[in-house]
């Protein structure tokens, strides 16, 4: 499997608007959920933000998806009316793991994302950082992405996708995540807060 990360920010002045235009158009959602993962709004960082996250078996999955969703009327109408609201738009490929979608309500969701330096063994780190994120948070995605995509290439970043039944129990989640960070090569790690929204299969 693979995982598309896609991230847009919006014109404030439609932010709103952008979000009723899912819960007005059901059949645009009927389209959208067989290979939706995860949608959520930025609660910190750069605001008026979302982020959907896409699974698929592999780049030509995606490509035949995406061709066969522009064909469909509903979408048609979809993209010319919200593509104007983008302000800017961005894409990542990741291999990794994604968690079932949780049947409970209320969750908030922390995303880490970590650049390695070169010559860093990013599956090591993976598997080091995310033992000690499992201590307080849900690990609900750990993902990779690798230089030109290519199988045996270095990882170059990695993104954590982090569950906490509420806020109240993320601020009491307990993680040091300093000794897993220390001296590990990482050349960047930046994080941000995110709600899910209601179209989102994890809440």
């Amino acid at each position: 499997m693979i995982y598309e990360l896609r991230t847009y920010v919006l014109h404030s002045a439609h932010f709103a608007e952008y979000l009723a235009a899912f819960e007005q158009r059901p059949a645009v959602v009927e389209v959208l959920r067989p290979h939706l993962r995860g949608f959520w709004a930025a609660e910190s960082g750069i605001l008026n933000r979302v982020m959907h996250l896409w699974e698929y078996r592999d780049r030509a999955e995606r490509v035949a998806v995406r061709a066969a969703r522009a064909q469909v009327p509903a979408m048609e109408r979809f993209y010319a009316d919200v593509l104007p609201m983008l302000r800017e738009q961005r894409s990542v490929i990741y291999e990794g793991r994604v968690a079932p979608p949780f049947a409970a309500t209320g969750g908030v969701y922390d995303r880490l994302a970590i650049t390695l330096a070169p010559g860093v063994d990013g599956e090591a780190l993976t598997h080091t950082v995310g033992e000690r994120l499992s201590e307080g948070f849900q690990v609900v995605a750990s993902l990779r992405s690798r230089l030109l995509e290519q199988p045996a290439a270095p990882v170059r970043e990695i993104v954590f996708l982090l569950r906490s039944p509420s806020l109240e129990e993320r601020q009491r989640a307990a993680v040091d995540l300093s000794a897993a960070l220390r001296d590990s090569g990482v050349a960047t790690a930046e994080t941000d807060l995110w709600t899910p929204l209601g179209l989102s299969p994890l809440q």
